[in-house]
């Protein structure tokens, strides 16, 4: 039940928005952030945002019984004169946490629009790039976000995944693509604190809103020679459709509405499509979302 009322919320805070910006083409009035003046209450302007946010979900928490056929990968066709084919085998693990859905917001591009000398609504297109799974030695910061990645050294003892110098293995592992998510988003934005500005306080903002984005989970096999994946195979294992609502907090720094840091926490309603059935895919519908960072805007 409360499932489906925070649904039905997300859907009505992009309908409200979609309504108020859809008449935005009208004449320049001399404000001090040039807005579009749709009515005498209604202004909108298109804004541009520069914002390396860090955020995270986790909307799939494992990967079990993958078939041993995905988990085959022959001797490296470089390695061929350094080991005999019987040492040519197939990865042990057959399940594998997935990583966490772990990205850097970097850009916003979108529509604001100004209800009253307080509130706005900011209807916009982010982007996020999701990192991957890396390999032991290159984890510099490990968030737990990384996944597993199964390994079998065939150069060593086969059967193995002991990493070292002059050392071969097949990997196995999955990840999320693509590396760019785009996401459809709206904000109602509730000015509160000290500072006015041309009528808007505007030294703290409040956030309410939901966003859509859609992404696939990649099975990928191949090699980790000299500590790098040289990727064999890559395939979708499951498509997610991600819809979130959110609160948010943003502080501006100094007299400017340029500079500012941000805080969101939220819920993230997950649905899925399962392209294998036999694989199994331990799902989260339900997770918890958060980001924070700082912005920058035109």
């Amino acid at each position: 039940m409360v499932k489906n009322l925070l649904r039905k919320v997300a859907y009505a805070l992009f309908g409200v928005a979609f309504s108020l910006n859809a008449g935005c083409i009208a004449h320049y009035d001399e404000e001090p952030r040039e807005y579009l003046r749709i009515n005498d209450s209604l202004d909108t302007r298109v804004f541009a945002e520069l914002n390396p946010v860090l955020s995270f979900n986790r909307p799939i928490k494992e990967v079990r019984n993958v078939p041993e056929i995905w988990r085959y990968i022959p001797i490296h066709h470089d390695d061929v004169h350094k080991t005999s084919e019987a040492n040519n085998g197939v990865i042990e693990d057959d399940s594998a946490k997935t990583p966490g859905f772990f990205g850097f917001e970097f850009f916003k591009l979108g529509l604001e629009t100004r209800m009253n000398q307080g509130i706005r609504v900011e209807t916009y297109l982010d982007a996020t790039w999701v990192t991957g799974p890396t390999t032991e030695d290159d984890d510099v910061i490990d968030l737990g976000t990384g996944g597993e990645i199964n390994e079998r050294n065939y150069l060593g003892n086969p059967g193995t995944d002991q990493r070292g110098e002059g050392s071969a293995l097949t990997y196995w592992t999955t990840r999320y693509k693509p590396d760019i998510v785009p996401g459809l988003c709206v904000d109602f934005i509730l000015p509160f604190g000290e500072k006015t500005y041309h009528g808007n306080t505007r030294k703290n903002e409040l956030l309410v809103g939901g966003r859509v984005r859609k992404y696939k989970l990649k099975f990928e096999n191949g090699w980790d020679r000299y500590d790098d994946l040289d990727r064999w195979n890559r395939f979708t294992l499951a498509d997610v459709t991600e819809k979130s609502v959110h609160v948010g907090l943003r502080r501006f720094f100094g007299d400017s509405e340029r500079l500012s840091m941000i805080a969101k926490y939220g819920m993230s309603f997950n649905e899925f499509g399962n392209e294998y059935p036999d694989v199994v895919i331990e799902k989260n519908e339900k997770s918890s979302m958060f980001s924070f960072g700082i912005e920058y805007r035109n």
